[in-house]
């Protein structure tokens, strides 16, 4: 909620480009890189490069939520691990189709994605419009005015799921039609009396108690990751295909920026910021469970996705504070 749509808006093109573009170098490199010279099974090979194709949104936003970097790379950053969530997901479900069925009607999925994706946009936005509305009007002062929000973006999930649309794609809509809900006003004209003192102090409350939900959900996540790590599953093959992918992941970043200063030169200065940031996180070790659900063994998935997680964030810390060093961060 506490997204500002209006730079969102602005950095939207450049930042699905530079994320098709790391998430399609990746995940083809990677795929490459464990079927010819690992010898994995093709399937197996691009199911980890797809899941390890795109970062993550909450450890990039706790790293550059106080980081110097210009707004313009901090939006590009977000949306880049917010789209990921999208095409991680969408990728490693229809593979997992492919490899259950042996085959896959491409205009059928595509058309399926694209009906899930239309209809999540809808309805999130929808809902964020009547409970705007709801919180102006009746829960301004109420003191589960935050919990009812919460209720509400839980329902609206159960809801488009039901409809075999993406409930996550609701949500996040549903929160931005929220947080930014002065904004769309103004961008749709509605004449309204909604946008008033009290309503935006409402508002600011409800963001202030969910960044103490947010630091709850990371410190779980976190404390789950090493509960289930253990080095004694580690061997040779697993760290060489690690460090391998590591490294391939750097250098499709690498390309994909000097790509993006093609397209402009803002940039420029946090080029090294953006290549680093690579943390892999909550939505790959989500999906890298699928499998299992779905009847398909995948030798060592756990631990090359979880090394992979752990590593990956090492090296987006070290690229923060190298850059932290050159431009110091100033309140």
């Amino acid at each position: 909620m506490s997204i500002d749509i209006n730079k969102l808006l602005k950095n939207f093109s450049h930042a699905t480009i530079f994320t098709l573009m790391v998430f399609i170098l990746s995940t083809l490199l990677v795929s490459l890189f464990l079927h010819f010279l690992m010898h994995l099974p093709l399937f197996h090979s691009l199911f980890i490069g797809i899941i390890s194709g795109g970062t993550t949104t909450i450890t990039v936003m706790t790293l550059i939520s106080r980081c110097s970097a210009s707004e313009y790379t901090k939006n590009l950053l977000f949306l880049e691990s917010m789209i990921n969530d999208v095409t991680i997901i969408s990728g490693a479900v229809i593979l997992i189709q492919v490899m259950e069925l042996g085959t896959i009607e491409t205009g059928k999925i595509a058309g399926l994605i694209l009906g899930s994706v239309s209809t999540a946009v809808l309805f999130g936005f929808l809902t964020g419009m009547f409970w705007i509305v709801i919180l102006s009007r009746y829960l301004e002062k109420h003191p589960l005015n935050y919990v009812s929000t919460l209720g509400i973006a839980l329902i609206l999930y159960a809801l488009v799921e039901g409809v075999e649309a993406n409930g996550a794609i609701a949500v996040l809509i549903f929160s931005l039609t929220v947080g930014n809900f002065r904004n769309v006003v103004m961008l749709f004209k509605i004449k309204t009396n909604l946008v008033t003192r009290h309503s935006l102090e409402t508002l600011k409350k409800i963001k202030t108690i969910q960044l103490g939900i947010t630091f709850f959900v990371k410190t779980f996540f976190f404390f789950f990751l090493g509960l289930i790590f253990s080095f004694q599953n580690l061997n040779k093959e697993i760290l060489t295909v690690v460090f391998g992918m590591v490294f391939i992941l750097l250098a499709a970043r690498f390309f994909s920026t000097q790509v993006l200063l093609l397209l402009d030169k803002k940039y420029r200065k946090e080029t090294f910021l953006i290549t680093t940031m690579l943390p892999r996180g909550f939505t790959a070790t989500v999906v890298a469970f699928l499998p299992l659900e779905a009847g398909i063994e995948i030798p060592g998935l756990t631990e090359i996705v979880l090394l992979m997680l752990l590593i990956s964030t090492i090296i987006a810390i070290i690229g923060v504070t190298i850059h932290e060093r050159k431009f110091p961060y100033v309140e």
